[in-house]
């Protein structure tokens, strides 16, 4: 009886996943030299097609960055730096009456950045997804 409990026990022992600190994953740290450099990729705006774009991201002071886009057509620069926040960034404004939420995250070389806007049908929501070059 003894050796089928041991067998019993080894096979769970066997069978059961081993642990990881999954957490460290879901937490990555990104410093402002992460998010600094070119991107290039593709944007995706609310009814039209997609287009190639390069995004430019420099260093603001020592913690801060600053990120423009351009496209074939549009050229973009957000204004005030956004503070880092591990591998993302996030700001809203309003200003009459039209509120813009700008978010970018950085995993690896890989950005995503999102441009929302609200109150207005004048600005289409975007996406971008880049690789750094």
């Amino acid at each position: 009886m003894k050796s089928i409990s041991i067998l019993f026990l080894l096979a769970v022992i066997c069978l059961t996943p081993a642990c990881s600190n999954d957490d460290d994953d879901a937490m990555m740290v990104c410093t402002q030299s992460d998010w600094v450099g070119t991107y290039t990729g593709t944007i995706n705006c609310e009814g039209s097609d997609a287009e190639d774009v390069t995004v430019t991201i420099t260093a603001s002071g020592s913690e801060n960055i600053d990120i423009s886009y351009q496209t074939a057509t549009v050229s973009t620069t957000f204004f005030d730096p956004f503070s880092i926040n591990n591998c993302s960034v996030s700001r809203t404004a309003t200003s009459g009456g039209i509120t813009a939420t700008v978010e970018a995250s950085l995993n690896g070389n890989t950005l995503t950045l999102e441009e929302m806007y609200s109150g207005t049908t004048a600005f289409p929501n975007c996406t971008l997804t880049c690789t750094r070059n």
